[in-house]
């Protein structure tokens, strides 16, 4: 019914993936230990969400020590950004793959402890106070939410529709908001540039640290051997599913590893063959460069285009018509109206 993953490389990867995801080999604990001039400033392995105290150094009138601290920080960061990266093109590789992705798309929530946002030059940093102070409270509210829900999942098998739908609630209670924040709309509002700057920090940092905690359930669910079909958890319950792993994209070998599950499922309408298209192209895009039902868009001189495909347009769209979606013209007519006009920034 629907045509399988058929290119000799990607199909025999697939087949090679085991029961469970491969765990991400984790470096030593004295190449990922926090610097002494950073201890000050962690709890729980990371600063307090809201503390940008190791900022300091970043703003006129800075000390020396605080300059330092800023310094350490932004080596800490990037260095663990680049573990990461060597770990996930490691397990890539051990699976046959060789990802063409040269950079990180979405913050890595372990290697975003010191994570540093643009400030304007000339910024004080007892105007970044002032700012930070405005939105702490907008933001503390949808942090608390998100972690009690995340908290409150319960994740026995007999509840699984349900902790599937917490997490859904979790993950897009932190994406809205973060859409919110960027349009300064809603609860966001009559933000100036650096209090948007601020709330988009602070709620990419919780959207980061849902994903990985989602990432971790999936990785559950994998290694027990099955995938919520439809029959079995409801429509709602399996496209959450599919949601959870749509946004691990720190984690493209889990994502890989449910790709494979769904494509298993799709014959017998287990799982949404629109889901699985959208899945597809964000795997494949990642590990081989290319994508099939030009679900991916980007900004290219000012135009929304798809992201490279694997063949044309025409092609897409009969692909896109055996999963029961709209063509890509039609598509890209709803995304200008619903997102406006396309923007490089």
């Amino acid at each position: 019914m629907f045509e399988k993953i058929r290119s000799a490389v990607i199909f025999s990867t697939l087949l090679t993936i085991g029961s469970s995801v491969v765990a991400h080999a984790r470096t030593d604990d004295a190449a990922s230990a926090i610097p002494a001039l950073l201890e000050p400033f962690v709890e729980n392995e990371r600063p307090a969400m809201g503390d940008y105290r190791w900022m300091r150094g970043d703003f006129p009138e800075a000390s020396e020590q605080d300059v330092r601290v800023s310094q350490a920080a932004m080596s800490y960061d990037a260095e663990c950004y680049e573990r990461h990266r060597a770990e996930v093109v490691a397990e890539l590789r051990s699976m046959g793959i060789e990802p063409v992705e040269k950079s990180a798309s979405s913050i890595v929530y372990e290697c975003s402890a010191f994570n540093r946002m643009k400030v304007a030059e000339g910024t004080t940093w007892a105007q970044f106070q002032d700012a930070l102070a405005t939105v702490r409270p907008l933001v503390s509210g949808i942090v608390y939410a998100s972690d009690y829900a995340l908290r409150s999942s319960n994740d026995d098998d007999a509840y699984l529709p349900g902790s599937l739908r917490i997490r859904f609630v979790a993950d897009q209670m932190v994406r809205g908001a973060l859409i919110a924040a960027f349009r300064r709309t809603e609860i966001f509002a009559g933000l100036d540039e650096l209090q948007q700057s601020i709330a988009v920090d602070m709620l990419s940092q919780q959207m980061a640290k849902a994903d990985a905690a989602n990432s971790e359930f999936l990785k559950g669910l994998i290694a027990s051997g099955a995938w919520p079909k439809i029959s079995v958890v409801g429509e709602e319950a399996a496209h959450d599913a599919w949601l959870l792993t749509q946004h691990a994209d720190a984690d493209p070998a889990l994502q890989l590893a449910a790709l494979r599950r769904m494509e298993a499922l799709l014959d017998n309408q287990e799982v949404s063959a629109k889901d699985y298209a959208y899945l597809y192209d964000r795997v494949m895009l990642k590990i081989a460069g290319k994508q099939r039902y030009a679900t991916q868009f980007e900004c290219r001189e000012g135009s929304r285009v798809p992201q490279t495909l694997e063949s044309t347009i025409d092609s897409a769209d009969r692909y896109r018509a055996t999963a029961g979606m709209e063509t890509v013209a039609q598509n890209l007519a709803r995304m200008e109206d619903s997102y406006g006009a396309c923007s490089q920034a």
